[in-house]
């Protein structure tokens, strides 16, 4: 329960990050130049750093403030290196390139943010040739919507042996990306024209076609962020059954369900099945490692599992909790909680155990094991 809410929020946080593209791409339509406008901004983000040694939030601003500056400066300097390939565009009579000219340009933004691992500084090369008139506004548009999609690589590459949450993530972002990418490019022309009625509404020029990309570079993400938005909890429903780990499946409830609180005496009843089974797995986990060769311990980590398993049964009860119950089940959820609190506590001291290296002389094992594994469940039935 834990990793769906992180992967429901991080879903979420790509949503923002295409409005921060968006709003990233207003001033590279402009004839600023970002690599002047960056420095200071470090230079301001640094000096807070420094003067904020002592004072975290001042210290995390100038932090972020640098952060900032090199973003825009590592734009610069990347748009200056491609910027060799301007007069070859010059030299190209694309307003005639024919039906597939747009498609061919979407390949064209994938590479190029592939190659430069940033859909921003892709998108500062596109405006560039579009300013100097080699380029014509719709397979800029499609250069654009390419580049949106290219910047998954760098998710790709990230995601490489990363932990099975991360992964997920990444497939997330690859999914909104060549989702939202796939339906800006169906509607290319349309949306052309709206960023070009919508300039006009500004006050602006336009024929500006710099600013005109940039207004669309908006649309697009914006149409992206509202067509993925009814999807979006079947999307992290999907992603929950893809790169599943052991601890994770350890920690989802097998015996509880939403639909049980419902009846409060079957909720009960849930409850104490899903403490036994973690009760269960605790102690199989304890006597694995206290079984185990001095020096070594037993194979695998399930206790993140467990302990995610004994969170995720205190969410249910504080669930249920939230609504009128019968007495006998107001009085079983205290020694319900205190039995999930005691199973940690096991996890916790044979670790500790386990961590020193050596067994105490008075270990509970064999039949008086078994014996209070069978009390302690008597007491939960």
């Amino acid at each position: 329960m834990i990793a769906d809410g992180f992967c429901h929020r991080c879903s979420t946080g790509f949503t923002g990050n295409k409005y921060f593209n968006a709003v990233a791409a207003q001033p590279l339509s402009t004839e600023l130049d970002i690599g002047a406008f960056a420095l200071p901004i470090i230079g301001f983000g640094v000096m807070g750093q420094m003067l904020g040694a002592k004072r975290p939030r001042l210290s995390g601003s100038g932090q972020a403030l640098a952060g900032f500056g090199l973003f825009f400066l590592g734009i610069s300097i990347l748009k200056g290196g491609f910027e060799t390939l301007l007069p070859w565009f010059e030299t190209l009579d694309l307003s005639q390139a024919g039906f597939f000219a747009p498609f061919a340009f979407l390949v064209f933004g994938v590479v190029l943010a592939a190659l430069a691992q940033s859909s921003s500084a892709a998108i500062a090369i596109i405006l560039t040739a579009t300013a100097g008139g080699g380029l014509p506004l719709e397979l800029a548009a499609a250069g654009i919507i390419g580049a949106n999609i290219g910047t998954t690589s760098t998710a790709i590459f990230a995601s490489a042996g990363a932990t099975p949450a991360a992964k997920r993530v990444a497939l997330s972002h690859i999914v909104f990306n060549f989702y939202s990418g796939l339906a800006a490019f169906l509607l290319l022309y349309p949306l052309v024209d709206a960023s070009h009625w919508l300039a006009d509404i500004a006050m602006a020029d336009s024929k500006d076609e710099p600013l005109t990309l940039a207004i669309f570079n908006t649309l697009f993400n914006i149409l992206g962020v509202i067509l993925i938005w009814p999807f979006a909890g079947r999307l992290v429903a999907w992603l929950h059954q893809r790169y599943t780990s052991p601890e994770e499946t350890l920690s989802r409830p097998a015996h509880l369900d939403p639909t049980l609180a419902a009846v409060p005496a079957l909720a009960l009843r849930g409850l104490v099945l899903e403490i036994e089974r973690m009760m269960e797995l605790a102690f199989a986990r304890t006597e694995a490692r206290l079984s185990a060769t001095p020096g070594k311990t037993a194979s695998g980590n399930g206790d993140e599992g467990i302990l995610a398993l004994g969170q995720a049964i205190r969410d249910f009860i504080a669930d249920l909790s939230r609504q009128p119950l019968p007495s006998d089940v107001v009085t079983a959820l205290p020694d319900l909680i205190r039995s999930i609190h005691h199973v940690e506590e096991t996890i916790a001291e044979s670790a500790a155990i386990a961590e020193n290296g050596h067994l105490p002389t008075a270990l509970v094992t064999g039949p008086a094991w078994d014996r209070l594994r069978a009390g302690v469940f008597a007491t939960l039935v």
